[in-house]
């Protein structure tokens, strides 16, 4: 069972670890999002006096591979558990049910989840996953300890409403930056998220937990003047539990993990490590598609820069100079 000494010391062992990678990841989308400074390494009185200019290039690389190279819907394959006819027809059963519940769940996304691991793994050759079971979905609420039945009632009937969704399962791509996981396991034994939301919605967050089998509040949370304030929250998934807090504060929930697996997974798009360097995750991130243009880019938009600021110069440059004939001849 998850605690506050347990929880910090897993938390610091991969901000360690992904740290430089992610210190990457932000170089790579702020080129993508063309929030870069082209004139980073300068003096800081020089880049004062010149402009910025970003070309779409790395904007418009990234997602013209997107668009025209990946396919965004996948295609899923069940092992037979055992052998014979049997095993095999039901591995086809499961294969094609899970098909129908992914397909809708990725297409009741926002922004639908494959295109976005396409534009990741592009970026900084890392994507992740995370597989939402919604069991509020499926267990009727129970009226909580001080609750009024007509506020019971009243959540009655958004649970009866919600219950007309048939699919309790939702696919999403975490921000990047977002979740930590042990970058040399495919299925992970822990996972960390971190997120900001309104005051208001942690103390849901809370009271939804409070009211289940199996879940306790450890300490409770009481919102501030603000109830919109933005708070950051941590939530930490192992195969037996799950966890959440304000970030670096005390436990305010712990509850078992009903699936009893990390509902999140990840992968980097292939590469190697330097000969001779220890394995760190932020040698992938730099096997990108972008990375390798990003000088070319940089080189590009300040010649840009400078052939611009020429011809300003000679656009307006005076063409009779009427000062001091002595200096003009100087």
């Amino acid at each position: 069972k998850p605690d506050e000494a347990s929880v910090d010391k897993q938390i610091a062992y991969l901000e360690k670890v992904w740290t430089p990678a992610q210190d990457e990841m932000k170089i790579a989308y702020s080129y993508y999002f063309q929030t870069n400074n082209i004139w980073e390494g300068l003096a800081k009185d020089l880049q004062a006096t010149r402009p910025q200019f970003h070309s779409s290039k790395a904007t418009s690389l990234i997602n013209h591979a997107v668009d025209a190279h990946l396919a965004y819907e996948p295609k899923w394959h069940r092992e037979p558990v055992g052998e014979g006819k049997g095993h095999e027809e039901a591995a086809n059963r499961l294969e094609k049910g899970w098909s129908e519940v992914a397909s809708h769940a990725l297409a009741s996304a926002m922004v639908f989840p494959t295109k976005v691991n396409g534009k990741q793994l592009c970026i900084t050759n890392y994507t992740q996953w995370h597989v939402h079971y919604n069991e509020d979905m499926l267990d009727r609420p129970i009226r909580k300890t001080g609750e009024s039945q007509e506020e019971f009632d009243r959540r009655e009937e958004m649970w009866a409403a919600n219950r007309g969704i048939w699919n309790p399962i939702s696919i999403e791509v975490p921000a990047p930056g977002e979740v930590f996981m042990e970058p040399t396991e495919k299925w992970p034994k822990f996972a960390l998220r971190r997120r900001k939301i309104r005051a208001f919605e942690f103390e849901a967050l809370l009271q939804g937990k409070a009211g289940r089998k199996g879940k306790e509040i450890v300490n409770e949370f009481t919102i501030g003047s603000d109830p919109d304030e933005l708070i950051e929250i941590e939530e930490g998934w192992s195969p037996a539990y799950v966890f959440i807090r304000r970030k670096g504060g005390k436990l305010n929930s712990v509850e078992r993990n009903g699936p009893g697996f990390v509902p999140f997974t990840h992968a980097f798009g292939g590469g190697d490590m330097p000969m001779g360097e220890p394995y760190d995750p932020k040698w992938l991130v730099r096997q990108a598609l972008l990375f390798s243009v990003l000088e070319e880019i940089k080189m590009r938009d300040q010649a840009t820069v400078a052939r611009n600021e020429i011809i300003q110069r000679t656009a307006t440059a005076k063409p009779i100079y009427d000062g001091d004939t002595s200096e003009a001849a100087q």
